[in-house]
């Protein structure tokens, strides 16, 4: 659930009237496993599941029967789908697509919609005339089937049936919580370009970006061109995501950029929108596209670019390309991140529902909660020294970023020891490097190709996160005969760095090329072709900067002279 100071949460209490009668399960059909999968093959089903989705005010784009049909389908050995379904005759009145881990994980696990690791909101369809008695009548009869169960529902959208919560007997189990969205309304032409008109400094700008070369808006709609964009996406998106919060989307869940394909191969189901220069991908935006509505979702950018802010320049082209493609909103989804606020103030209620098992473990879970917001609470009064301190045990917000954008370079240099000038002309030099290997500039995708445990790629995530924020570019140097990365550096403003040596102004550090090598054999040759690259000049001269004594020793030889 939410943090104590974002959320609103309530859990039903029984008291003296409650309403205690059975609930008729017959006209609800659960299906579980293969029946569920089957029943996700036929053809007629899912069209009376689309027709049920066209009829449900509430229904967003995470209850498309095409997205839940290739969810299913892609996780099939991860997850174990259950459908709950309510009929008049031959027309669907109610649909609760749930899914429960398949193995070791799935003892104790709450039930989830189906989708839940790629959807915004979860929440169950039904017609309006069942909105309020579809839901507590699909868990009784879940429950006649299987037992007692934890549904984990997440977010659900503002409109969301709630009249149950007051009438149903469900509602002592139910634990619900309040946080809220903004909104962008881009139904009105006249009323989008207003909204753009308004955001001056974006606009600023974007005429300073297009002056540095052709830029364009553009939406991607073939799945082959969609297909070849993903590469580039995953990287910017599992770059800032480990960096910054720890969290690998893709490398943790390996299906995830299959889902994406499959997609992307649905006929209207991704919508894809990329910002670019000369060809270059700054920013893309990747998320399911709703009957009118559009959650932000997967929304990246190039960290290289972020002085031109090029993921809200997107979202400010995209509330045009909604407009003209019938969207009534653009919804910048729960959160607090700054650019939120900054893109909308229109605010609009989110809900968090969990149905516990049974009352005394809804009561239990309460108290928890409770004794933590009083712990929470009680930290804050702590004085900033103290508090400062716990962090450092692990007493951190959970919504709160691991790192912070800003002077994050500070101490990546803090363990150099030994520091190398490169000679002006030694550009000019003759290399040796074989032609069988090649840098690469600024592109976080070679990233991925170096070879490390978890723990190891989020640190090189993490260093490399701090040098680009304070103005670094990224060069890796790929082997000659893999695809393997042999090699990183970094050269970045030694300015923005806490060096241990006094250093000229305007001098550049190529930091990190002993990160995967304490004793690469071939580091004279790398230093000799970056300086080729990088070209030292007496106004803006070029250090390599080294931790290991062994590697140091490797560059006198290339006629540096340590001044360490």
């Amino acid at each position: 659930m939410l943090p104590a100071a974002e959320a609103r949460e309530e859990i039903q209490t029984a008291g003296e009237g409650a309403d205690a009668h059975p609930i008729a399960c017959s006209s609800v059909e659960v299906l579980i496993g293969e029946a569920a999968h089957r029943q996700l093959m036929d053809s007629a089903f899912i069209e009376a599941w689309r027709d049920l989705y066209d009829a449900c005010p509430w229904g967003t784009a995470g209850q498309r029967p095409e997205f839940v049909q290739t969810w299913c389908r892609v996780y099939r050995e991860q997850e174990e789908p259950i459908l709950l379904l309510e009929r008049a005759g031959s027309k669907l009145t109610g649909c609760l697509p749930l899914t429960r881990p398949i193995g070791e994980d799935a003892d104790g696990a709450p039930l989830r919609q189906a989708g839940y690791t790629d959807c915004e909101y979860q929440v169950w369809l039904a017609t309006p005339d069942r909105a309020d008695a579809f839901f507590p009548r699909a868990v009784a009869c879940l429950e006649r089937e299987i037992g007692p169960q934890t549904l984990d529902l997440g977010q659900l959208p503002p409109a969301m049936p709630r009249g149950w919560l007051s009438r149903d007997k469900l509602r002592f189990r139910c634990q619900l919580g309040q946080t809220e969205r903004r909104i962008v309304h881009v139904s009105d032409r006249d009323e989008v370009e207003r909204y753009v008109r308004g955001k001056k400094r974006l606009r600023t700008t974007m005429n300073k970006l297009k002056r540095s070369g052709q830029v364009r808006v553009r939406r991607l709609r073939e799945p082959d061109e969609i297909l070849a964009f993903f590469p580039r996406f995953q990287a910017m998106f599992e770059f800032r995501k480990g960096a910054v919060y720890n969290v690998l989307p893709f490398r943790d869940s390996p299906l995830r950029r299959r889902f994406l394909e499959e997609q992307a191969r649905v006929p209207g189901l991704l919508h894809v929108t990329v910002l670019e220069r000369d060809g270059e991908l700054l920013a893309a935006h990747v998320g399911t596209a709703g009957k009118r509505e559009l959650s932000v979702a997967g929304i990246v950018h190039s960290e290289f670019e972020s002085h031109h802010s090029p993921g809200s320049l997107l979202l400010l082209e995209l509330t045009r390309i909604l407009c003209e493609e019938g969207f009534k909103i653009l919804d910048m989804t729960p959160g607090g991140d700054a650019y939120k606020a900054r893109m909308s103030k229109i605010v609009e209620p989110v809900f968090e529902l969990i149905v516990h098992r049974s009352i005394a473990h809804a009561m239990a879970v309460l108290g928890r909660r409770r004794l933590k917001a009083i712990g929470r609470a009680a930290l804050q009064r702590l004085p900033e020294s103290v508090r400062a301190r716990l962090s450092g045990l692990g007493f951190r917000s959970r919504s709160q970023p691991l790192a912070e954008d800003a002077g994050r370079g500070a101490d990546v240099v803090s363990d150099v020891h030994f520091l190398y000038p490169l000679a002006h002309d030694e550009a000019a030099a003759e290399s040796t490097i074989e032609t069988t290997a090649s840098w690469v500039h600024n592109d976080i995708s070679a990233l991925q190709a170096v070879v490390a445990d978890r723990s190891g790629y989020l640190d090189l995530l993490k260093r490399a996160h701090a040098h680009v924020c304070v103005g670094g570019q990224l060069f890796c140097r790929y082997s000659g005969d893999s695809e393997s990365v042999e090699a990183i550096a970094f050269v970045t403003p030694a300015a923005a760095l806490n060096v241990p040596f006094p250093l000229p102004e305007g001098a550049r550090l190529i930091v990190e090329l002993d990160y995967l090598e304490d004793c690469p054999r071939a580091l004279a040759d790398w230093v000799r072709e970056l300086s080729q690259v990088v070209g030292p000049t007496p106004e803006s001269p070029v250090f390599v900067a080294l931790r290991s004594a062994v590697a140091a020793e490797c560059l006198p030889a290339a006629g540096s002279a340590c001044i360490a």
